[in-house]
């Protein structure tokens, strides 16, 4: 099972993306899976109506990598993609799944 470490002081990050400004606002832990909340800023705020939760399942699949989905898409991750906050959203922000 996948375990990121210091997971609970990723909140409040902000980043661009996709020519948008982001925040990761904030991860919750669960058994299974950490869900990631992004939202993007328009208009000089950050517009929370237009939120994406993104799902980074914990377990590993019969490939070796980890299932990473939100409503936009999904994808498959290996460990060294988890390494930081930041490869992680470089990653999803690539396979466009934010």
């Amino acid at each position: 099972m996948l375990t990121i470490l210091n997971i609970e002081k990723v909140k409040s990050k902000e980043f661009s993306s996709q020519g948008c400004e982001w925040i990761l606002y904030g991860v919750d832990v669960n058994i299974g899976e950490y869900t990631f909340c992004f939202i993007p800023m328009e208009a000089g705020r950050y517009d929370v109506q237009k939120s994406i939760f993104v799902k980074l399942n914990r377990w590993l699949n019969v490939t070796g990598k980890y299932l990473v989905e939100s409503h936009k898409g999904m994808c498959y991750l290996d460990s060294t993609k988890l390494q930081t906050w930041q490869i992680f959203v470089f990653e999803i922000s690539d396979k466009k799944i934010i």
